[in-house]
C-alpha cells in the first residue's frame, strides 16, 4: 500500500495529484439523466414505510366486530357494505401500496421484502376484498356475503398475527445482530494488528454520499461504482501512501440515498494534520464523481461533535481514545437494515490485516 510524501496536500494541490494519476477521469464518468432511471430510491422509501407502518398496526388491536363493521345500504335494499373503518382503511392503504411496488420490483432494482411486510404479504396475497377495494368501490353485498368477508379478515389477521410471535420471525433479526457482531470483531482485528506493527495511528473518518438533488438518483449499482473506483486509488494516489488500512460501512436513508462511512488509519509516525488530509480525501471523492458527490470530513470538529472522540492521532497506550475507538467501532459495524432490503452483496468491509512480521515506523515502545 502506499504513502503520502507530505503530511499536508493544500487545496491547489489536489489537481495535481489528480493529473499525476494517469488516469482519464471523462472516459470512465457514468453522467445521469434522471428522467430515464429507475428511482431505486424511491421504492425503497416506500417499501420502509410500509415496514414501519405494519410494525405500529401490530400494536393496535387486530380485528373487526361484524356488528359495527357491517352496515345498510340506504333505500331499504336489503344489501350492506362494509362501512368506513382505521384499521379497514390502513389495510387497504397498504395493499394499494405494496401492489405498486411489487409491479416494478423486477430486475437489478429488485428490494427483499423486510420481515413484516413479507409476513403481511403471506397473510393477506389472496385476500380478493382488499385487492379489488383497492381499485374500485366495493359493491353492496348481502349481510351473509359480509360477514363472510369479515371473518377472512379476521382470520388473516389472526394469521398475520400467530406468524410474527414464530420463532422463525425472529431469523432474519438475528442474523442481523450475527452479522454485525462478526462485523465487530473484523473490524478489531484490524485495530490490533496496526498497533501490533504501528505505535501511533492516525485516524480519519470521512462520510462520503452524494448531494440531497443527485443523491435521490443514484442508485446502488452507481454508488457501488463509484466506492470500488475510490478504493482503487488507495494503491495510487499519493495521498495514500502512508495509508496503514481502512472500513467502510454503507448505509442508505431517505434523504441521502445510499452514501459511505469510511475510516481510515495512517501511520502517525509519519502523517500529521488529519482535518486537512480528510478535507482532501473528501474532495478526491467530490471529483470521482463528477462534482455528483459530497462528503463530511469528521475530524474537523471531532472533538465537540462526538461524544467519544477516537479521531486523529491515537497512540497505542491512550487507553481512553482506544476505548472512544471501541464505541464508535459499535455503530461503525451495525448492519443496516435498510440498504440489507437493496444489496444482497457486502455492506461492510475492512482492508487486510497486517502480517505480524510487518513493522512500521516509529520509536520503539515502553512495553
Amino acid at each position: 500500500m502506499h504513502n503520502p510524501t507530505d503530511d499536508y496536500i493544500a487545496n491547489d494541490d489536489i489537481s495535481y495529484f489528480l493529473n499525476d494519476l494517469n488516469m482519464d477521469y471523462h472516459d470512465e464518468q457514468i453522467l445521469w439523466d434522471p428522467s430515464t432511471q429507475p428511482n431505486q430510491n424511491q421504492q425503497l422509501a416506500a417499501l420502509i414505510e410500509i415496514e414501519e407502518r405494519l410494525k405500529q398496526l401490530t400494536s393496535s388491536h387486530l380485528w373487526f366486530d361484524p356488528a359495527t363493521v357491517i352496515q345498510s345500504t340506504p333505500c331499504g335494499s336489503g344489501l350492506v357494505k362494509l362501512a368506513d373503518d382505521p384499521l379497514l382503511d390502513e389495510l387497504q392503504s397498504i395493499v394499494a401500496s405494496l401492489t405498486g411496488i411489487l409491479d416494478h420490483n423486477e430486475g437489478a432494482y429488485s428490494l427483499q421484502s423486510p420481515p413484516y411486510t413479507k409476513s403481511f404479504l403471506q397473510a393477506f396475497k389472496s385476500c380478493s376484498y382488499l385487492h379489488t377495494s383497492t381499485m374500485e368501490e366495493p359493491l353492496p353485498m348481502t349481510r351473509s356475503a359480509a360477514e363472510q368477508v369479515v371473518d377472512d379478515l379476521n382470520q388473516r389477521l389472526w394469521s398475520w398475527h400467530q406468524h410474527l410471535s414464530l420463532p422463525s420471525f425472529g431469523i432474519e433479526h438475528a442474523r442481523l445482530k450475527r452479522n454485525s457482531r462478526d462485523n465487530y470483531r473484523r473490524f478489531f482485528r484490524l485495530v490490533d494488528s496496526l498497533f501490533g506493527c504501528c505505535s501511533r495511528l492516525l485516524v480519519v473518518r470521512i462520510d462520503l454520499g452524494y448531494s440531497e438533488t443527485d443523491g435521490y438518483y443514484i442508485d446502488h449499482e452507481t454508488a457501488d461504482y463509484h466506492r470500488k473506483k475510490f478504493c482503487r486509488m488507495f494503491h495510487s494516489h499519493p495521498m495514500f501512501e502512508h495509508l496503514l488500512g481502512y472500513a467502510w460501512k454503507l448505509e442508505w436513508r431517505p434523504k441521502k440515498g445510499f452514501h459511505y462511512h469510511f475510516v481510515f488509519f495512517f501511520d502517525g509516525n509519519r502523517v500529521r494534520r488529519d482535518i486537512a488530509l480528510g478535507r482532501n480525501i473528501g474532495e478526491l471523492w467530490r471529483r470521482l464523481t463528477n462534482n455528483q458527490g459530497m462528503y463530511f470530513n469528521c475530524n474537523h470538529s471531532g472533538g465537540s461533535n462526538y461524544r467519544y472522540n477516537a479521531l486523529g492521532d491515537i497512540h497505542y497506550s491512550d487507553d481512553l481514545k482506544r476505548e472512544h475507538l471501541d464505541k464508535i467501532a459499535a455503530y461503525l459495524t451495525k448492519v443496516d437494515e435498510y440498504v440489507s432490503l437493496a444489496v444482497k452483496g457486502r455492506t461492510f468491509q475492512t482492508s487486510s490485516t497486517p502480517r505480524a512480521s510487518e513493522k512500521c515506523g516509529g520509536r520503539p515502545r515502553l512495553y
